[in-house]
């Protein structure tokens, strides 16, 4: 058998591994981004709830409306309330970044924790009319459940090359 012979043999029995391999990176990459929306979900509330518990005149639509309802609330309140109502926040931005840290480990659980979540405070923002709100919060759950779909596709995809293995 020629080099070139030897080769080309070569290519094709690497090829399935190389496409296979490449696949699992794309799909770790949009699994990565869709996690990646958990974190801003925590930091821009976090900007936000600074923006109106400050006295601030404006906010953003990118936050959660659950945070942003109860820096509202707390904006009259004295005291024990402000600090009650950072605690509740902390607590709920804190949850964004458990689901974030365990999404980006690929458990499913935490994705389908975390979009059930954003979609609560979705149902929200649609209660306060909040459009644009609701429009971000769609394209939010796009991209989480776009990084649900490639973690388990590539979960798929691991399950199917140890079978052929």
């Amino acid at each position: 058998m020629s080099t070139q012979a030897r080769t080309l043999e070569q290519a094709k029995s690497v090829s399935p591994k190389i496409a296979h391999e490449r696949e699992r990176a794309m799909l770790g990459s949009q699994a990565d981004r869709g996690s990646g929306w958990f974190y801003w979900i925590a930091g821009l509330s976090l900007a936000q709830s600074i923006l109106i518990q400050s006295g601030g005149s404006w906010s953003f639509v990118f936050g959660l409306w659950l945070t942003a309802g109860v820096d509202y609330l707390a904006q009259d309140a004295a005291g024990l309330g402000q600090v009650l109502a950072w605690f509740l926040n902390a607590l709920v931005m804190a949850t964004f970044v458990v689901f974030g840290y365990f999404a980006r480990q690929e458990h499913r659980w935490a994705y389908a924790a975390g979009i059930t979540a954003y979609a609560a405070d979705g149902a929200l923002t649609v209660a306060a009319r909040d459009w644009l709100g609701v429009a971000v919060h769609v394209l939010g759950l796009f991209f989480l459940w776009g990084g649900l779909a490639a973690v388990s596709k590539r979960r798929k995809l691991d399950q199917a090359s140890t079978v052929t293995s």
